[in-house]
């Protein structure tokens, strides 16, 4: 082996070990960041941030941003996004109590629930794929039309009988759904071939088509998954509140954005999106928006403060020289 070679085989080493250590570091940064706002809450907060009926709310919003963060990663893998997954989570809301106050078992308004989330997010992905509508676009138009239905359904409040769901609301029962549902989009994201070909068009579309993946069915899928779990999560809210609201859902698109930006994943999706990590950033916008209330920053600078953070984070990780958004 030649003198040169032997050197230029030790820079690439050298590189390689940097990669690597970066890589590293990148991983690990949301779970710094996770631990560290738990430990800076408990600090400035203290005792009001680990009191009991803190610590409830808080795994009742985390309960719901987790599940639909989860269902979300199925559509941002692919590079694509929903401006509208709060107003399909308050369609099945409605769904669900009006399934409730007919006389339904829970079951059967939980299917229900599922199936319209499920429904809307394929109307909306058949006119983002068929239509050729920018996706942003779609789903804007989308979150207006939900919301402007929801306001003529729901005058004041939709109520249901509080008392026949009151047992969904036991933490182990909520701990074992949140299980189920992680349990199940974690194997088909990362255990099935459906979270490669995500990735792949998230990659590169074009390139997806040309090595077999049927882009729309595929997209299709992912969009469905997520409407089925804003059904989950609007099924689960309904049954904690006991009624429902023309803004049942509000926020959370906010939170589902920043969530996958905290976590690290690439707004652009692509083959390093990982759905752990934008569960880890769904815990800390909902930690952060908890401790953030308990210091008593009022709900309108709230979202502010979050709106003005996601702007930082993706000016931050914007490559203007190829003028698409990168982790």
């Amino acid at each position: 082996m030649s003198k040169q070679t032997t050197v230029d085989t030790s820079i690439q080493d050298t590189l390689n070990k940097k990669a690597k250590r970066k890589q590293l570091i990148t991983s690990l940064l949301p779970y710094c960041g996770l631990v560290f706002i738990i430990i800076f809450f408990c600090i400035t907060c203290g005792s009001k941030f680990m009191d009991g009926q803190n610590v409830e709310n808080l795994v009742n919003q985390c309960f719901t941003s987790v599940i639909v963060v989860a269902g979300a990663c199925f559509i941002y893998a692919t590079g694509a996004m929903d401006m509208s997954v709060g107003a399909i989570l308050g369609m099945c809301c409605f769904s669900a109590a009006v399934t409730l106050r007919a006389g339904a078992p829970w079951f059967v308004a939980l299917l229900v629930a599922m199936l319209t989330g499920a429904v809307l997010e394929l109307i909306t992905a058949l006119i983002f794929q068929y239509l050729k509508v920018p996706v942003f676009i779609v789903t804007m138009c989308m979150m207006y039309a939900l919301q402007g239905v929801l306001i003529t359904l729901v005058q004041k409040e939709y109520t249901i009988d509080f008392r026949a769901t009151s047992w969904l609301n036991d933490a182990s029962v909520r701990a074992v759904a949140l299980v189920i549902v992680l349990g199940i989009t974690y194997y088909l994201f990362h255990q099935t071939k459906l979270g490669p070909k995500l990735k792949a068009i998230g990659a590169n579309r074009e390139t997806a088509i040309q090595g077999g993946i049927n882009v729309v069915l595929v997209t299709c899928i992912g969009f469905c998954i997520l409407g089925a779990c804003c059904g989950i999560g609007g099924f689960f809210t309904l049954t904690r509140m006991g009624y429902t609201t023309a803004s049942a859902g509000a926020g959370i698109m906010l939170n589902v954005m920043i969530g996958m930006v905290l976590g690290g994943n690439p707004l652009t999706g692509g083959s390093r999106f990982k759905l752990i990590n934008a569960i880890i950033g769904a815990l800390i916008v909902t930690i952060l928006t908890n401790g953030l209330t308990l210091m008593g920053l009022i709900p309108a600078l709230l979202e502010t403060f979050k709106g003005v953070l996601y702007l930082i984070i993706v000016f931050s990780t914007y490559d203007k020289s190829k003028g698409v958004l990168v982790s």
